[in-house]
C-alpha cells in the first residue's frame, strides 16, 4: 500500500473491512509495504498484502504465561525485525505486557507530521 504525504481524496480506499467484533484498534505498516493490524476483541493481528488481502492472522497459544489478550498498539522494533505489541490482558486478567513478535522484516520510515 503507497504510504503518500499528502493523498487526495479520490486517492483514497477502503482495502480491508473488518467485523464489529474483531474491534481493529492500531496499525503499523511493514518496510515491504504490508500492513500489521491489531484486533483487540479478537486476540490478534491480522497482516495484509499491499492490495489489502489478508494473508494471515496470528496470535499465540491462550495457555502462554502471557496470552495474546486485548492486543492494541503496534510498533516495529528495526533492530532485532520484530513487531512490538501492547498486550492489555483484558480478558485472562493478566497485567499489562509488552510482547514480542519476530516478523522478519522492518517498519516503514514515519512520516514526521509539521505540528505548529
Amino acid at each position: 500500500m503507497p504510504l503518500v504525504d499528502h493523498p487526495l481524496e479520490s486517492e483514497l480506499e477502503s482495502v480491508k473491512t473488518y467485523f464489529a467484533f474483531e474491534v481493529p484498534d492500531q496499525l503499523a505498516f511493514g518496510q515491504n509495504g504490508r500492513l500489521y493490524v491489531s484486533l483487540a476483541i479478537a486476540n490478534q493481528i491480522s497482516l495484509l498484502d499491499v492490495d489489502g488481502n489478508e494473508l494471515q492472522r496470528f496470535s499465540n497459544d491462550v495457555t502462554s504465561p502471557i496470552p495474546l489478550d486485548s492486543p492494541a498498539g503496534i510498533a516495529f522494533d528495526n533492530t532485532s525485525k520484530s513487531l512490538l505489541i501492547a498486550n492489555h490482558g483484558l480478558f485472562t486478567g493478566n497485567n499489562f505486557a509488552v510482547l514480542k513478535s519476530q516478523v522478519g522484516q522492518t517498519g516503514a520510515e514515519l512520516a514526521n507530521p509539521v505540528v505548529p
